[in-house]
């Protein structure tokens, strides 16, 4: 040991946040089962759900600001039951189509502009 106290436990931190990264990537994002039998392929697809969870990790903390039940730090599960699993009916009204959402949750106040 050649460090400080301090040194150790933020090293022993930060080990901690990218296995907690590589946790979400092998159970939300499809790392745990490879799709291919090759590493060429194989690494095509982890590059593309690495981007993937980066864009889920943008598109969460903007929805958190507006939903209160789902936090920044929400898994992919947590976020499909709580904002895309609703109830909903496409209804024609005065010459237009509108989508009835069977929820409280306010969906008309996301924008990410």
């Amino acid at each position: 040991m050649t460090g400080t106290v301090k040194s150790v436990i933020e090293t022993y931190n930060k080990r901690g946040a990218r296995e907690r990264n590589f946790d979400s990537l092998n159970n939300d994002f499809g790392w745990k089962h490879l799709p291919c039998s090759f590493l060429n392929e194989n690494t095509v697809y982890m590059i593309l759900t690495a981007f993937c969870m980066n864009f889920f990790s943008y598109f969460i903390r903007a929805v958190s600001s507006v939903f209160t039940s789902l936090s920044p730090t929400s898994r992919v599960k947590k976020f499909v039951f709580h904002f895309t699993a609703v109830c909903a009916k496409w209804t024609r009204t005065a010459r237009s189509w509108w989508l009835n959402l069977y929820t409280g949750m306010p969906y008309d106040k996301l924008s990410f502009g």
